[in-house]
């Protein structure tokens, strides 16, 4: 088999396990008060990760517009998950965190998914599994370097970035707030 059918073969395996892998990742807890959307989720996961962001940055980290970023934020709100408050130095620019409730919510999903993947990894035999995870950690290394190249090409060339709109109130957000992990 040629390189180029063998990487097509695997891409194509990867992809099955992969959708495998997605659907235990993203099962909810039957358990769970209230149910929440994928983008709901992801926008709690990304505030987590940035402890506190704005609602532009939180746009641009998710890949949306801001008038949809702002929709999401006040279900968000409106749920109790999120706080968010104007900035004291500029009205225009709001703080956007995870309230109690948002990290109570995300660390019961995050042990629904631990749990869930254990399930599955017990079934594996030991070999197995010790190849799936040097595999995985390996590619998600690769995937993160891929991911800083990409970053560091569109700060190269800011004309040709499609978030380069909303990069100057981004910058303002980050220096307004002096958050951490933007």
């Amino acid at each position: 088999m040629t390189a180029g059918i063998s990487r097509i073969a695997d891409a194509d395996a990867l992809a099955r396990a992969a959708e495998a892998l997605v659907l235990v990742w993203s099962s909810m807890p039957a358990d769970l008060p209230e149910k929440i959307s994928a983008s709901q989720l992801r926008a709690l996961v990304t505030v987590r990760r940035s402890g506190v962001t704005t609602v532009t940055a939180l746009a641009r980290d998710l890949g949306a517009l801001p008038s949809s970023a702002t929709r999401l934020c006040d279900r968000l709100v409106a749920a109790g998950y999120l706080d968010r408050t104007p900035d004291a130095a500029n009205r225009r620019f709001h703080a956007v965190r995870l309230t109690a409730a948002g990290e109570r919510l995300l660390d019961v999903l995050e042990t629904h998914r631990r749990d869930a993947l254990a399930e599955v990894l017990d079934r594996m035999d030991d070999d197995a599994r010790d190849r799936l995870v040097i595999g995985l950690t390996a590619f998600a290394a690769q995937a993160a370097a891929a991911e800083a190249d990409a970053d560091a090409a569109a700060a190269a060339h800011p004309a040709t970035d499609p978030a380069s709109d909303d990069a100057s109130d981004a910058a303002t957000d980050v220096g307004e707030m002096g958050a951490a992990g933007l």
